[in-house]
């Protein structure tokens, strides 16, 4: 694209691209990702400006008398004032020159979030650290698992990402560390024992096909899904104080489940350099604890598109209120009808003279917190403002709207215990039958 502009008066010309550049990047969520790492090919755009003159009796273009190096554009989104004068880029560089070369994830969130089970977290990070023998560094993901007492009972690695030829495409990427995403680790029964003491164990270990698992003497448990035997077991009938055998797992494969309780209460991710020795640590590293909480309030998720280009992720676990607005078209026609046998007006008990003939209705959903602390207050502002937020439902997302239209940044210090409320307006309108 070619923009003119007239030289200012001391011979110099001023260009605003921006509007340019930006019509050129969107964002990147899905619901799923295969192998934990996804790429952000429509988060970003590499560009270069070329700048030339226009002179002459009869004004001829001389272009590309000059062109810039390439630069890169993401979709983050800086107030002017503050984080756009201090901003540097280099410090969400994962694996950079920097020292220490620990880069951040491109979110402002809380270090340690809470999640409940089966939902989806991200990170998203720019995957531009120095280039070894023609190649980025290859990246794994660490989990550590801890107990209620904060013990390590086990680690898992993710395979390795395949972003390693350097190449536009592989700078920025996002990787998934859900307990939702667990599906796609081989779990070892080494971290999900099965003893008296562990409610997450790998029940795939010995049982597959069926979500209900019967015992020898009678008694039964269903898991919550099929997809992920890993999960904890929901529901436990009949009698399981004794080592019973499963039907059909492997021989010999006892299961004591007696006193069902949670083994894992927090646990952590971080990307690791998988070129170095130890796969140093190239990244911050984030700590989820598990919602334990017996509310009798639906949780309602949120993924919203932060101010850095990411997308972060938070649980309403109070109150949630579900209403509908409905817009109502109508028509006013005569109630008669020509009855033609009878060759006479007829007033039909089913003849409308006020009919409804177009209904569209929008669903609505307000959320409440729980008690939120002064560093979540400041972080959940980017929700309000956020242009790009979706409610997370098991097997799929909403995109949703908010309609607040204001955010008080609360804190302790003048308003002891607070919480905040959110108001959301699905994005899809549904049309009723028409006449």
């Amino acid at each position: 694209m070619r923009i003119k502009q007239s030289p200012r008066p001391d011979g110099y010309g001023y260009l605003d691209v921006h509007r340019v550049v930006e019509s050129y990047v969107t964002s990147d969520f899905t619901f799923s990702v295969n192998n934990l790492f996804a790429r952000n090919s429509h988060s970003y755009v590499k560009f270069t400006v070329a700048f030339g003159e226009e002179y002459g009796t009869t004004p001829t273009v001389h272009a590309n008398l000059t062109t810039t190096s390439a630069k890169y554009s993401w979709n983050a989104s800086l107030d002017m004032r503050g984080e756009y004068q201090d901003f540097d880029y280099t410090e969400f560089i994962i694996g950079g020159s920097a020292s220490p070369s620990v880069g951040r994830f491109l979110t402002n969130a809380p270090k340690t979030q809470l999640i409940g089970e089966n939902q989806g977290a991200y990170l998203y990070f720019i995957n531009a650290g120095s280039a070894v023998n023609s190649e980025l560094p290859g990246y794994l993901v660490q989990f550590y698992f801890y107990d209620k007492d904060g013990n390590v009972i086990g680690t898992q690695q993710s395979v390795q990402n395949s972003f390693h030829a350097v190449s536009d495409a592989n700078y920025f990427a996002r990787v998934a560390v859900g307990t939702r995403d667990w599906n796609e680790f081989n779990f070892t029964t080494d971290l999900f024992t099965r003893n008296t003491d562990v409610e997450y164990f790998n029940m795939s270990t010995f049982f597959t096909g069926d979500t209900l698992i019967t015992a020898d003497n009678g008694a039964t448990a269903k898991l919550i899904s099929d997809n992920y035997p890993h999960m904890r077991v929901r529901e436990l009938q009949g009698n399981w104080a004794a080592a019973a055998h499963i039907t059909g797992s492997p021989s010999g494969c006892t299961a004591d489940v007696a006193t069902v309780t949670r083994a894992i209460h927090s646990y952590t991710a971080q990307l690791l350099d998988a070129s170095t020795p130890d796969g140093l640590g190239s990244s911050e590293m984030f700590t989820y604890v598990i919602d334990e909480s017996c509310s009798p309030y639906e949780t309602v998720r949120l993924h919203f598109l932060n101010k850095l280009g990411g997308f972060d992720s938070y649980n309403f676990r109070r109150k949630a209120v579900r209403t509908m607005d409905v817009i109502r078209s109508n028509y006013t026609k005569l109630m008669q009808k020509f009855d033609t046998s009878a060759e006479a007006m007829t007033f039909p008990a089913e003849g409308r003279g006020n009919v409804q003939f177009n209904t569209v209705t929008t669903n609505k959903i307000v959320v409440n917190s729980g008690w939120i602390t002064d560093e979540e207050a400041v972080w959940l502002n980017e929700l309000f403002s956020s242009p790009e937020i979706y409610i997370e439902e098991p097997t799929r997302i909403m995109p949703v709207n908010i309609s607040n239209k204001d955010y008080e940044t609360k804190n302790r210090a003048k308003d002891k215990l607070f919480s905040i409320q959110c108001e959301l307006v699905y994005s899809t309108e549904n049309n009723r039958q028409r006449f």
